[in-house]
């Protein structure tokens, strides 16, 4: 197990304890902090920050980010610098541990499955299968398993699913932004260390330079793509789908044929097709207008 996050738990004092983690300083707790304490040690939890994670200025600097895991599997603790403006420093680790690997060979690929049709093959009358007042809860259950067993073999294939690693945190980088970032490592750092006002007035400088030239970046990216959108829509569309974070299917359309009659498009091709006849009668309309 691990966890990782802000805990918030601002009067803990943890310290360090060889080869077992860190433990806790249990004076001045809140009835909160006492419970978490206690939960930490009676589950066998181990805790591995010790460092100050959370400063801002003269601020009364707190351990408030913590590391949780099961066992002691985890090492190389680095307190990097926040992100952006927080005041939060970034927890860079290592893991030592044994992950076994799943053979995705004979998997149901889901994406692939022909749902239209599994849905017409599941809508039986269900009284029919089981009769309620002889079949019992279990063998009710057994046969509506077996059947829906059944239509996922019939409409969803199966093979090896391999697993794409996404791009979708993907942001322009060079080499200025590269040493700017390393240089505000560095700075916070220096500044937790001393304390020293003028490194930390240094430190917000590269700072708001990082961010300057991350936004500088971002944006020249978007305009190289807008300008080429109309001769590669390929690479437009990737950044779209990479930006998006929920994708919305269309809804079924309804409306009114020439004869007043209702009509309904609920798959792919029928919506698409109804979408082109209202783009072709808006475009007709307006030409006559002009």
């Amino acid at each position: 197990m691990l966890k990782v996050g802000d805990f918030n738990f601002s009067n803990i004092k943890w310290y360090d304890t060889d080869g077992s983690g860190v433990s806790a300083s249990c004076s001045y707790l809140s009835n909160n902090e006492l419970k978490f304490v206690s939960a930490l040690h009676e589950n066998l939890l181990f805790q591995h920050v010790v460092q100050l994670t959370r400063q801002r200025g003269s601020d009364m600097p707190h351990t408030l980010d913590l590391i949780i895991t099961s066992d002691n599997f985890l090492t190389d603790i680095e307190y990097l610098s926040p992100l952006g403006m927080s005041d939060h420093s970034v927890l860079k680790f290592s893991l030592q541990m044994f992950v076994n690997r799943v053979s995705t060979d004979d998997k149901f690929r889901w994406d692939k499955g022909d749902y239209c049709n599994l849905c017409k093959f599941l809508d039986i009358n269900w009284e029919d299968i089981s009769d309620v007042s002889t079949a019992t809860v279990d063998e009710m259950w057994e046969n509506f398993k077996q059947i829906v067993i059944d239509g996922m073999n019939l409409f969803i294939p199966r093979g090896n699913q391999r697993l794409k690693r996404s791009n979708k945190n993907h942001q322009p980088f060079n080499n200025e932004l590269k040493r700017l970032i390393k240089d505000k490592h560095r700075l916070w750092k220096k500044w937790i260390a001393s304390r020293d006002r003028t490194v930390y007035e240094n430190y917000k400088k590269v700072r708001n330079r990082v961010k300057k030239v991350t936004t500088k970046l971002c944006q020249e990216e978007q305009q190289k793509i807008s300008l080429e959108c109309k001769r590669n829509p390929l690479k437009f569309w990737q950044y779209v789908n990479k930006k998006t974070k929920f994708k919305t299917a269309v809804s079924d359309l309804h409306w009114m044929d020439s004869n007043g009659k209702q009509v309904t498009a609920e798959n792919d091709s029928d919506k698409a097709a109804a979408l082109q006849v209202g783009v072709c009668f808006v475009e007709c309309r307006n030409a006559m207008e002009l």
